[in-house]
């Protein structure tokens, strides 16, 4: 069984056809392995722009129950002269790749940029130079001058212009779309780093890595971030006046996954306690316990069984949402022990009579699941599959199991058997139930007017600031992102 924390998982796939999505998936596990660290001075606002007024550390693996980074030294004034030494910069680089190397987890890392990738760039932009036309190149082009502009290039004795790039590029766009690189110096390669410039002109180094395919389950992703964050923390206490941000999906995957297991543990301790301690409490007996007990985990092991023999996996985000289910399961054998107390018929006689109205409430409960079933995000289709089968072999435990179990209960009358009679007479009222219904009507046209859609599975789960704000940071230096794929091999 394969359990899944990329929340990126949680995005909805394409169905047409079967090659599309094995695109989807290999772009999804291309998001998931690839992770960006900047270095540049202590202090600095991320990238020049940061809303924030100081640059957070970086979320730490062994607290992630905290979204609080801890803040480094307050900004200084562009116009300062104390930037730290370039050669000290470039020194922490070299010193943090080399740790970085050590990590087992990482297949590809991508700091140092030699000739030949230089040569591997240039021809990967040349082969593609279509797709890194900017906006005002395009029009330049399309411009009805532009004819004119060739010919001038192509009679100048000092353009240089080939026979070969005649040949090769017409057009000659892979020289326009040069001069429109030049124009840009917010990037440029400095003692063999990769070195980005933010509109402040802050001096950030880039360093790209790339994980092993198997290193993206829960186990391994939280041992490289526990690694890279340690990493982070012996560089910057080395060199103290330099900073190191990170961006990576499998960063936020380990948080969710951390998140999760927590809420799993928590609210289903939680959960799971209260609900028993009330059945002892209303029935006084611990065989309505282990029943209930016996149910739900007989519910949860064939949800799973069957979810994971469909689907393959499952994501650990949605078991954590699937926790809600327990409080339906529990209903049926509370119903069942309920119609037991005091009865003089044998216990299968009850849960004959029983039969029907609880297929009805598993009937009803599985429609409304059905209609989250045809969700096109994978994750959610998982959800309402796992409650689907957890309602309806818990309902098979009940009607088949528990009979034997509740033959002959101690307890022979409800506690607050007198307020409850009370509370239904009053509420049997005609006017009063009318008045309830118009009530609830009114409020759930309200509700309905006031609905308010939101289609981003990050939603599904809290993201911690300092996170965030790095990778905002590091989104603001210019052609990051371009200059890796121009540079990976």
């Amino acid at each position: 069984m394969t359990i899944e924390t990329s929340v990126l998982s949680l995005l909805p796939q394409s169905t047409d056809n079967k090659e599309q999505r094995e695109i989807e998936a290999e772009f999804i596990q291309r998001l998931n392995s690839q992770v960006i660290f900047a270095l540049g001075e202590a202090g600095v606002e991320g990238a020049g722009g940061a809303d924030t007024a100081s640059a957070p550390q970086s979320y730490k693996a062994s607290d992630k129950t905290s979204d609080q980074a801890s803040i480094k030294k307050q900004p200084i004034d562009s116009e300062k002269s104390n930037q730290p030494d370039n050669a000290r910069l470039h020194e922490a680089a070299d010193r943090f790749i080399e740790e970085l190397n050590q990590i087992p987890s990482l297949k590809n890392i991508t700091a140092k940029i030699s000739d030949e990738d230089k040569l591997q760039s240039a021809a990967f932009v040349y082969k593609y130079k279509t797709a890194f036309l900017s906006a005002d190149l395009k029009k330049e082009i399309e411009a009805d001058n532009y004819s004119l502009k060739l010919l001038s290039k192509l009679y100048s004795g000092f353009s240089g212009v080939s026979s070969a790039e005649i040949q090769n590029d017409l057009l000659l766009v892979g020289r326009a779309l040069a001069a429109d690189f030049s124009k840009d110096n917010s990037l440029k390669i400095e003692n063999g780093h990769l070195v980005a410039y933010d509109d402040k002109g802050h001096e950030w180094i880039l360093v790209f890595a790339v994980l092993n395919a198997d290193s993206l389950s829960t186990k391994v992703a939280s041992q490289f971030t526990i690694q890279t964050d340690n990493l982070i923390d012996r560089i910057e206490n080395e060199y103290p006046d330099i900073s190191i941000i990170k961006k990576g999906a499998v960063f936020y995957s380990d948080y969710a996954a951390s998140t999760s297991q927590r809420e799993i543990t928590i609210l289903g301790s939680v959960t799971t306690v209260g609900i028993f301690c009330l059945i002892f409490f209303v029935f006084r007996s611990f065989v309505p316990v282990f029943l209930t007990i016996g149910s739900i985990l007989c519910g949860i092991i064939s949800a799973l069984f069957f979810t994971t023999l469909i689907y393959d996996e499952i994501n650990l985000i949605i078991i954590g949402m699937c926790l809600s289910v327990i409080g339906i399961v529990c209903d049926y054998t509370i119903y069942f022990t309920t119609l037991r107390i005091g009865a003089l018929e044998s216990a299968a006689e009850t849960i004959r009579k029983l039969t029907k109205p609880l297929s009805f409430a598993v009937i009803t409960d599985l429609c409304a699941y059905l209609i989250i079933l045809l969700s096109p995000v994978k994750a959610v289709s998982q959800m309402a599959f796992f409650c689907m089968c957890t309602i309806s072999f818990a309902c098979l435990f009940v009607i088949i199991v528990e009979p034997f179990f509740l033959e002959r209960l101690k307890r022979t009358k409800l506690p607050f058997e007198s307020f409850f009679k009370d509370y239904l007479t009053f509420i049997r009222q005609p006017k009063l139930r009318i008045s309830i219904i118009s009530v609830l009507f009114f409020i759930s046209l309200s509700a309905l007017f006031n609905l308010k859609t939101n289609d981003d599975p990050m939603s599904f789960q809290s993201m911690p600031k300092a996170l965030k704000t790095q990778e905002m940071s590091i989104n603001r230096l210019k052609n990051c992102l371009l200059s890796h794929s121009m540079t990976e091999k």
